[in-house]
Formats: C-alpha cells, sequence, structure tokens
C-alpha cells in the first residue's frame, strides 16, 4: 500500500529507490489484477508435443466475470450522485462550481470504479493554465504514497510517473513528486534529474488524494481469482473438446488401410470396407454433460457468495418487484456498499480540505468544521413508491418532521430544492401528501403547525 522510508529526504537516489522498490513490491500486484479486468489472464494451459504434431486446437477463452464485479459493484454504488450540504455559503457556490467544472460525477465512478479493481484509487488537485482548480484520477499502477518508518506513516510525498520510448527507442522516466511545500518534476533512466520545484499552491496539503476500497486495500475481485481462471479454464476446455472432433481417431475394425488408403480416403471422403464384420468409428471422449453444468453453476455461485457482489442476471431476481424486497436480497451487497461509502468518504474529504486550504491560503492546515459539510450517498435501487407512500404518512401524522420526510423520500434527489419548490408552490401548506385540506382556515392550519413543532 505504502513505501515506508527511513530516510524521508527528497532526493534524486531516494525517489529512484522508491520508484525501483514500487515496481518491485506493489506495482506487480496491481497489474496481475489489471489482467483479470482486461481479461488477461494466463491460464496456464501448456500445449504439448503431442498437441503440436496433431495441431490439436486449445482455447484460451475467458469469460470477464472480473468486469461484471466492478461494473455491478460501482453501479449500485455510485450509481446516483452523492451530494452535499455545506452550511458556508460562499464555500458551498465555489466547491460546486469546482465539481460542476470538473464532471464530478463521471470523475467519482472512475475512482469508484479503480478502487474496486486494485483496492486503492488517486486523485490529484492542481492548476490549469488559467489558474482554475481541476481534479484528475491517477492509476494506483503508477502512483503510490512514502510514508516514514513511524507508527504513524506520516505522508512523506506522493509520486506519479509514466515510462516513455525516446527517439533512439529507450524508456525514459517522467514523474513528480508532491510534498506539502513543493512539486518537483523528474526525468531519466538509470538516474533521475529535477527540475527546479514549483511552489505547491494547496500548501500544507499533499494535493493527492487516496480512495481505498475497503479496510484491507483489496479490490472486488481479488480473492477470487484462481476461482475467475478455473471458470475460464473450465469453458476453455469444453471448446477444446468441440473443436476436438474434427480431429478425431478414426478406427478401422477387422479391417486393413495402408498409407495410399490413407490418403485416398483422405482426399475422396470414400473407403471400401473389406473383412468380416469389419466397421469404422471415430474414437471420442464422452464427459457427463450434468456434472460439467453442475461445475459451472458452483463455480459461479462461489464467485458472487465470496465477493458479496449478486449475479443481477440471476432467475431469482426476476420475481422482485418492489426495492423492499429487492434490498433484502441485497443484504449482502449493501454492507458491501456502506464499507466503501465509509471510506470513500474519507478522499472526498480530502478532496474539500485542500480546497479549502487553497481558498484559505494560509500556511497552517485549515479543517473542516464538524458538521459543516454533509456527504450523502445512496444506493442504486429501484424507486421504492410505497415507501415514500408510508414515509408521507408519517409526516401527516406528526411522527417525523417535514425535512426528514423529503430527506428519506426516494424520489426526491435534492432536500433543499424540494423544500424551496413547496414553500413556492404552497407557502401556506405543511403537509406533503395534501392529507391536510388546502380549504382548511389558516387559524386552524396553524395550530395543526403548531402541535407538530413545524414554524
Amino acid at each position: 500500500m505504502y513505501i515506508t522510508a527511513e530516510d524521508t529526504e527528497v532526493t534524486e537516489k531516494n525517489v529512484r529507490d522508491w520508484v525501483r522498490q514500487f515496481n518491485n513490491e506493489l506495482r506487480t500486484h496491481y497489474v496481475e489484477l489489471d489482467t483479470y479486468y482486461n481479461g488477461r489472464d494466463k491460464l496456464n494451459k501448456v500445449q504439448t508435443e503431442l498437441d503440436k504434431s496433431t495441431k490439436r486446437t486449445i482455447n484460451d477463452i475467458h469469460v470477464n466475470y472480473a468486469r461484471m464485479i466492478v461494473n455491478n459493484a460501482c453501479g449500485y454504488f455510485m450509481g446516483k450522485p452523492v451530494s452535499y450540504e455545506i452550511k458556508n455559503k460562499d464555500f458551498d457556490k465555489a466547491v460546486r462550481e469546482l465539481l460542476w467544472r470538473n464532471d464530478e460525477q463521471a470523475e467519482n465512478m472512475e475512482l469508484a470504479k479503480t478502487a474496486s479493481r486494485f483496492g486503492v484509487a488517486y486523485e490529484l488537485m492542481a492548476l490549469n493554465n488559467d489558474k482554475n482548480v481541476y481534479i484528475k484520477s491517477l492509476s494506483p499502477l503508477n502512483t503510490f504514497f512514502v510514508v516514514d518508518n513511524t507508527i504513524l506513516q506520516e505522508k512523506i510525498c506522493a509520486i506519479t510517473y509514466w515510462t516513455r520510448k525516446t527517439s533512439d527507442n529507450k524508456a525514459k522516466t517522467i514523474g513528480y513528486v508532491y510534498t506539502k511545500d513543493e512539486i518537483r518534476k523528474f526525468e531519466g533512466d538509470d538516474a533521475y534529474t529535477f527540475d527546479e520545484p514549483e511552489t505547491n499552491p494547496f500548501k500544507p496539503c499533499i494535493p493527492v488524494f487516496e480512495f481505498w476500497n475497503n479496510d484491507e486495500h483489496t479490490g472486488d475481485y481479488e480473492n477470487v481469482t484462481e476461482i475467475l481462471s478455473a471458470y475460464s479454464k473450465l469453458i476453455s476446455a469444453n471448446f477444446d473438446d468441440i473443436d476436438s472432433i474434427a480431429n478425431a481417431i478414426l478406427a478401422f475394425i477387422n479391417a486393413e488401410l495402408n498409407k495410399d488408403d490413407a490418403k485416398e480416403f483422405k482426399k475422396s471422403r470414400i473407403v471400401q470396407i473389406l473383412g468380416e464384420n469389419a466397421d469404422v468409428k471415430y474414437l471420442e471422449k464422452h464427459l457427463d454433460k450434468e456434472f460439467v453444468q453442475y461445475l459451472r453453476e458452483a463455480i459461479r455461485d462461489d464467485i458472487f457468495s465470496i465477493t458479496h457482489i449478486p449475479d443481477l442476471t440471476d432467475n431469482s431476481f426476476s420475481g422482485v418487484k418492489s426495492g423492499e424486497a429487492l434490498s433484502y436480497k441485497l443484504i449482502g451487497f449493501e454492507n458491501l456498499r456502506l464499507i466503501k461509502q465509509n471510506y470513500f468518504e474519507k478522499g472526498l474529504y480530502q478532496r474539500l480540505t485542500c480546497f479549502m486550504n487553497y481558498k484559505k491560503l494560509k500556511n497552517t492546515v485549515v479543517e473542516i468544521p464538524e458538521g459543516d459539510v454533509t456527504i450523502t450517498f445512496y444506493a442504486n435501487l429501484p424507486k421504492n413508491i410505497d415507501k415514500d407512500r408510508q414515509i408521507a404518512e408519517l409526516y401527516g401524522k406528526g411522527v417525523i418532521s417535514r425535512r426528514t420526510a423529503i430527506d428519506k423520500i426516494e424520489i426526491v434527489d435534492d432536500t433543499e430544492e424540494e423544500i424551496k419548490r413547496i414553500e413556492d408552490e404552497m407557502p401556506d401548506v405543511g403537509d406533503i401528501n395534501g392529507l391536510e385540506s388546502l380549504n382548511d382556515d389558516e387559524e386552524e392550519n396553524g395550530k395543526r403547525k403548531a402541535e407538530r413543532g413545524i414554524s
């Protein structure tokens, strides 16, 4: 997850050593996970000498459940955009402009999918040529943090880099080091050279944020990679058997066939059988189709049960009529979403804190006061109209407040905007489900509101 350093000074030698350590220890693991997501994992199928001589077909068919797992997990987790409630109006306006300019919904989805694949995702905050703040996701394949060797693991810097081919076909590394005070560009092959350092405009925050997938920093399909390969091997082996029909051995029983006869048979596809009880038949393997189908279903069940990602194409979901019934079937999925939410929220607060420090332009870290910013996530489930009606009835009976009712109703996307609409359209009506008659006199309606504690 991190590169731990005893010498925390940012020097050419240390940066080179940190990059080399990352490549040897962390990147290889990320590359392996990436091969599963892109359907390029090795199935470890070895072609024997017999296979080569007979030109037998060996299939490498990859059933890309890894991508399906990521898409289902992130569609449920981040299919609906997060919402923000910020008490400071000036900061709220600045944040909404930042998020709108950077298409935050698409950015968050990309971060969620990256974290689902690798267990962690990174985001950079920087200034463009117009001095506008922008945010951009960084790949874990070439981004990492360096921390000190204390129990607190204080972050020293973040490093992101990439490798390019030069005109003479040599590999050249180009990258950036982000510390609390400076941003330094480096490049080279065996040795790195640094450009003049630039002041970090987000000082004293390191403008790179991490978004964990869970507390173990594991991807959603990381624990089932062997099972994913096993399923692909099973499918490949079945197609091997189908292809082998064309290369099946032809047996002549109680008959003789010399080489010339064999060549003529291969050309004309006609053979004359001589001899008593002579026969010709292919030698074929006979597999138990029911057992193969059992293996397929068993492996699929293991994949989805271990990852807690349901197979939404399964027939068991076809009869689900309401969001409430569906929620019971997705309890494991919901638990997984809540874990993602807890750690993703930390990344979003890092983003907002860094942006606030840029706006404040102070040399000490400006923390977001407790309660000043509320971030709300939404599970991407079908709308539950029956549940919304029940919530409205609770409000009508005075059990819950109007704000709570509107906030919990699924068909409402923006609580503040919905309250404003109600006040604009029906300023004297506090009942959102019409239980109070619009023809009640003002005094009687005021008494009812007072009994419920509504201003």
